[in-house]
């Protein structure tokens, strides 16, 4: 039984070892607010070059249809007004977004096959940052793409979760370790690790409410957390053990998800 808890302590190790030393940054509400505005304002400066040229009153023809510029600038000039009205501190306005990335990506394309207007180049680049904050890249790589992120609050709600997740497996692990026969040093490795971790959640959460969760920070956490699954993971849990073990999991995929770091 001893040989379950020193293979849960390998497990750890290993993974600790394999977090990568360089992580990702992310940006927070804020500047996804203030890449919106740059979107918005670069759109007016955009939309103005359209009409200068008397290219607003176009019309596209494709395999797809036709295409009304001026109405789909207007839909476009929705669509951005949409999302900055929509993003809330608990809504990331993920289908908005998407739908938002959709129609840049169509401009853009036509724009990498042609010579764009540096208008539009100024507007890519943003739109290149927003896909970027939501998990994707610009212009959209397929049909089906979708763009996936956590607010500030979101993620703060699934780091705390770790912490609640942390306190739990604290006693519960203590519990498998024990009836598995490990050792009192085995023990208290677990415990520490727990504790360690519960505290990283805890200044991480504070952080991710301020909005200044940076990706060293996320991935010292999720080292954390790496530590105290793989001492515990091999284990014979109790219910109660086995649904923090579950919820520890699955909040800090989400953390790392974010993040664009490996869980």
């Amino acid at each position: 039984m001893k040989s379950v808890a020193i293979a849960g302590l390998a497990a750890a190790l290993v993974a600790f070892a394999a977090l990568p030393t360089l992580a990702a940054e992310r940006l927070n509400d804020k500047q996804v607010k203030a890449t919106l505005e740059n979107i918005d304002r670069g759109f007016d400066r955009w939309k103005d070059s359209l009409e200068r040229r008397n290219l607003d009153d176009a019309v596209i023809r494709n395999a797809a249809g036709t295409i009304e510029v001026r109405r789909f600038l207007d839909d476009f000039e929705k669509e951005i007004h949409q999302v900055k009205d929509r993003l809330k501190p608990d809504y990331a306005a993920n289908p908005e977004v998407t739908q938002l990335l959709r129609r840049a990506s169509d401009v853009e394309r036509r724009a990498q096959a042609s010579s764009a207007q540096p208008e539009w180049q100024a507007m890519a680049t943003q739109f290149s940052a927003l896909a970027a904050a939501y998990g994707t890249s610009f212009p959209l790589p397929t049909a089906d793409a979708a763009a996936a992120r956590l607010t500030d609050r979101e993620l703060a709600s699934h780091v705390s979760d770790i912490e609640q997740q942390a306190k739990r497996l604290s006693s519960e692990g203590d519990k498998a370790l024990k009836q598995a026969k490990a050792s009192d040093v085995e023990r208290n490795k677990a415990k520490q690790a727990s504790s360690a971790l519960a505290v990283s959640a805890k200044q991480t959460a504070s952080m991710a409410n301020a909005g200044t969760v940076n990706g060293t920070q996320a991935a010292s956490l999720l080292a954390a957390a790496g530590s105290a699954k793989g001492l515990l993971g091999g284990l014979s849990m109790s219910p109660a053990g086995a649904a923090a073990l579950s919820g520890l999991n699955s909040s800090a995929g989400a953390v790392a998800k974010a993040f664009g770091l490996p869980w």
